[in-house]
C-alpha cells in the first residue's frame, strides 16, 4: 500500500500577482459593496416600527458613550418599509380604475328602445365567448309589401345590415338609421352590445371583445330565412366602428363596412375612459392600460382600424368623421350617407 504523499505546491509561497495593489483594490471595492447591499436589504426589510428609539446604554455605562440609533437609516427603513407595497397598491388602483372603465352606467335595454313606428322582432344570442345578447331585427316584410308583392315576396332573400352602437350606448343611438334603410328593402339588425341590456354584467372593451357580438349577429342574419347571406353590412359607430372593423377583418363574408368616428387612439382611450386625466395623476394611465391588456389578454391597439387595413381590402369600407350630433346620434348627413352606401353596396332592389 503506497503511503500518501503531501503535495509540494502546498508549501511554496503565494505568487506576487495574487497580493498586487490591483488585487487589492478590486477586493476592497467588492468587501465595501457586500456591506453596503446587506445593509440596504436591512434597511428597506426592516420594519419601520423597529427600534424607533436610540439604542438603550448597557447596564452600569455611560449613557454618554451610547450610541444612538440614526435618523437616516431610520428614515430609510420607513421609506422602504412603505415601498414594498407601492407597487401591489399601483396594481390595485389600476385594477379599479379599468373595472370602473369598463362597466359605465347601464343604457336603456335594447328591447326597451326598439323603435315603435316599424314592426321589429326582439332577439337574443349568445357570442362566440357565451355572453348572451340582446337586440331587435327589422325585417323588410310588412303588410305594405305583403299587399304589394304578396307571396312572392316570401321567396325571395334581402340584403341586410347590422347596426352597432358606441361605448356606453344602447341600440337607441342608431335609431334614426333604422327607417331609411328599412324603406330601402334591407333588414336591419341592432344589436345591443355586451355590458348594454344583457342579463349579467359584461366588461366594454372598446371593440375588442365586442368584435364577437357583432360577428355573432352577422351569423345570426345568415341563417334567417329572409337573408341573402352574401349581401350583409356592417355600420358602425364610435368603439362600435372599431367592432365592426375587427369583426369584418376576420369575416370574409361581410361584404361592406362602415366606420363612423372610429377610435384609433389608444392613449385617448385610456385618458379618457380608463386612466385619470388630472394634473398630477396621469402617470397611472399606463399601468391602467397595462392592467387592462393583461386582464383582458388583448392589446388596446389592436382595436384601431389602421391595424387592419390589409383585412379589409376588396371589401367596400365607407369611413365618416363627425357622423354624430352633439346628443350621440348620427346626423342627418350622416344618415344620408350610409343610406346611399348600402343602396349602392347592397342593391336591395336586386331579386325583385
Amino acid at each position: 500500500m503506497q503511503r500518501p504523499v503531501m503535495d509540494p505546491l502546498f508549501l511554496q509561497d503565494v505568487p506576487p500577482e495574487a497580493d498586487s495593489p490591483a488585487r487589492q483594490r478590486r477586493q476592497r471595492w467588492v468587501r465595501g459593496a457586500a456591506r453596503g447591499l446587506r445593509w440596504t436589504a436591512r434597511a428597506l426589510l426592516s420594519s419601520p416600527l423597529a427600534r424607533r428609539s436610540a439604542t438603550p446604554a448597557a447596564d452600569g455605562a455611560d449613557p454618554s458613550t451610547a450610541r444612538p440609533a440614526g435618523r437616516a437609516s431610520r428614515a430609510v427603513r420607513a421609506v422602504g418599509y412603505r415601498l414594498v407595497f407601492a407597487p401591489a397598491l399601483v396594481a390595485l388602483v389600476a385594477s379599479t380604475l379599468v373595472f370602473s372603465g369598463t362597466h359605465p352606467p347601464a343604457a336603456a335595454a335594447a328591447a326597451e328602445s326598439a323603435p315603435s313606428d316599424v314592426y321589429h322582432d326582439p332577439v337574443a344570442f349568445p357570442a362566440e365567448d357565451g355572453v348572451w345578447l340582446g337586440g331587435w331585427i327589422v325585417p323588410v316584410v310588412d303588410a305594405r309589401r305583403v299587399m304589394l308583392h304578396k307571396d312572392r315576396l316570401l321567396r325571395q332573400r334581402h340584403p341586410a345590415v347590422v347596426l352597432v352602437h358606441d361605448f356606453g350606448r344602447s341600440p337607441t343611438q342608431v335609431l334614426p338609421l333604422v327607417g331609411p334603410l328599412h324603406d330601402d328593402g334591407i333588414v336591419v339588425l341592432s344589436v345591443g352590445l355586451r355590458g348594454t341590456g344583457t342579463p349579467a354584467p359584461a366588461a366594454q372593451t372598446f371593440g375588442l371583445n365586442e368584435a364577437l357580438d357583432v360577428r355573432a349577429a352577422v351569423d345570426l342574419l345568415r341563417g334567417h330565412p329572409f337573408v341573402d347571406p352574401t349581401r350583409i353590412a356592417v355600420v358602425g359607430l364610435g368603439t362600435g366602428a372599431n367592432a365592426a372593423s375587427l369583426a369584418a377583418g376576420r369575416d370574409a363574408g361581410i361584404v361592406a363596412v362602415v366606420l363612423a368616428d372610429p377610435v384609433t387612439d389608444a392613449d385617448a382611450v385610456v385618458a379618457a375612459r380608463l386612466g385619470p386625466d388630472q394634473f398630477g395623476l396621469r402617470w397611472l394611465q399606463p399601468a391602467a392600460k397595462w392592467a387592462f391588456e393583461i386582464g383582458f389578454q388583448q392589446h388596446l391597439d389592436d382595436a384601431s382600424p389602421d391595424q387592419h387595413v390589409a383585412a379589409l381590402a376588396g371589401r367596400k369600407v365607407l369611413r365618416l368623421t363627425a357622423a354624430t350630433s352633439a346628443d350621440g346620434l348620427p346626423t342627418a348627413a350622416t344618415v344620408g350617407k350610409v343610406r346611399a352606401f348600402c343602396r349602392d353596396t347592397l342593391r336591395p332592389w336586386e331579386g325583385k
